[in-house]
């Protein structure tokens, strides 16, 4: 069974903007990734453009789509991962560390 989140405003429902949530993330965490993803977006332009597979992505009109956690690379540490797909059909992820109160665009990958 598939899961969908969305942030809903009193009075105000937009499913429109549901993005699938392929594992349980608590609900905090959740919430902070939904609100921060259009920032981490940004900052993770700056990280396409320095991956190779994923530079010419780095320009791409880009909607979130699926959130994961997951490990970025050869890196163990767990992180979640924001999926975006492109106007272009593609796809790309960012992998998003969490220092406190703080959310970081840490790393990309691009399947």
């Amino acid at each position: 069974m598939r899961s969908y989140v969305w942030i809903e405003h009193a009075g105000c429902v937009n499913k429109a903007s549901a993005v699938e949530l392929l594992v349980p993330i608590p609900d905090a965490d959740l919430l902070a990734l939904l609100e921060r993803q259009a920032a981490l977006l940004e900052r993770g332009r700056i990280l396409l453009s320095g991956n190779t597979a994923c530079a010419v992505r780095r320009a791409y009109r880009f909607a979130l789509d699926k959130i994961t956690v997951g490990s970025a690379g050869p890196n163990p540490e767990v992180m979640a991962g924001l999926i975006y797909k492109s106007d272009h059909g593609t796809f790309a992820t960012i992998w998003i560390k969490r220092s406190g109160l703080e959310y970081t665009a840490w790393n990309v990958s691009c399947p």
